[in-house]
């Protein structure tokens, strides 16, 4: 009887520490959906104010997993609720290819994602897009899941052995896709200026880039 009772104790506390994991999962994804959202609203009001129609951007909290990437984009894209209090989203009109980064570690790497609405294809295809950045970035920089011209999502990971570095790639990534924008001529060449434009975004650090 001691056994089974030895037993249902350890089972409860191995329910409890999966729920404990489960509630900080949700809440690190809700962090991550309202990064997005709050990214997005700021993307929105620099289209509105600049005619932009590209943007790149580094996240934090994704922490270099595509699937909370992803997710974050998505709330990016949503449209905003007008009811809402908080503004959300209202960035699915602009083309974006946004980029985070993991910590330090044997299994480090930065995911991207790139997203191009249906009216901007023909100037821009995310899986292309997508690509060419990963090109730059043999041979870990790999396409996740299926890819098309409105979406792709990609990782380079991190392989001393093959000359990746995740400290020196997370900062190059943007700038690649960035690049191959301007070589498409759908932003301009010339930089300078630009930013002070965006003078009201509180958040420099997270480098807004044009």
């Amino acid at each position: 009887a001691k056994a089974n009772e030895k037993a249902a104790k350890a089972n409860e506390k191995a329910a409890k520490a999966n729920e404990k994991a489960a509630k900080q999962a949700e809440k690190a994804l809700k962090a991550i959906i309202k990064e997005g959202g709050k990214k997005g609203v700021e993307i929105a009001g620099a289209a509105d104010m600049g005619g932009l129609e590209f943007f790149c951007s580094n996240m934090m909290l994704p922490m270099g997993n595509p699937d909370h990437l992803l997710q974050s984009m998505h709330a990016m894209n949503k449209e905003s609720d007008p009811e809402e209090e908080e503004m959300k989203g209202g960035s699915g009109h602009v083309g974006k290819m946004i980029f985070s980064a993991s910590d330090d570690g044997d299994d480090a790497q930065v995911a991207a994602v790139a997203y191009v609405p249906k009216d901007k294809q023909n100037k821009i295809d995310a899986k292309v897009w997508m690509e060419h950045v990963l090109a730059q970035y043999a041979p870990t920089g790999v396409l996740v899941g299926s890819a098309d011209s409105g979406l792709a999502v990609g990782v380079v990971k991190h392989s001393p052995a093959d000359g990746r570095f995740l400290l020196k790639d997370k900062d190059n990534m943007l700038p690649t896709a960035r690049e191959y924008l301007k070589s498409k001529g759908v932003i301009p060449e010339k930089e300078a200026d630009s930013d002070d434009d965006m003078g009201w975004m509180e958040d420099a650090e997270d480098e807004i880039e044009w």
